[in-house]
């Protein structure tokens, strides 16, 4: 009992720090809408600092957390990281930064994942990511 009191505490401190990194590194900015073919993203876009947030779009949180909380947890609702960094990789095109590259991307907290850029073009940066079919994707 108190193994799983201990790791529920880690993971709501884990839950705090990622939102309070989105709060430190994103408070003020405007989020541009991303439409990809499996969804509408959030990008919230820190060209100076070559970092950006990707979310899913209100509506589709919504229904993510709604599907986690029907399955008590067990089971993880958010699209994989892929998704949101294809809308990423849109974005910067959009912006006339097609030349930009992608060097790191991670989860701050769900559905929200972040991706360092860089616009030099010899630097390494990670493979550009397809979106896989969606079809098959429960609740969509």
């Amino acid at each position: 009992m108190r193994r799983a009191t201990l790791a529920a505490v880690a993971l709501a401190l884990a839950g705090c720090a990622g939102m309070q990194h989105a709060m430190d590194h994103y408070t003020g900015i405007e989020p541009v809408e991303v439409q990809m073919p499996d969804d509408r993203y959030r990008v919230f876009d820190k060209p100076a600092d070559g970092r950006m947030m990707v979310t899913s779009s209100i509506g589709s949180a919504a229904g993510q957390g709604f599907g986690s909380g029907m399955m008590l947890g067990m089971v993880d609702t958010t699209p994989p990281l892929p998704h949101f960094q294809a809308a990423a990789e849109a974005h910067l095109a959009a912006t006339g930064r097609a030349q930009c590259r992608i060097t790191q991307g991670y989860i701050v907290i769900k559905p929200q994942f972040e991706f360092r850029y860089t616009c030099d073009p010899s630097a390494l940066a990670l493979p550009p990511r397809a979106i896989p079919p969606t079809s098959a994707q429960p609740g969509r």
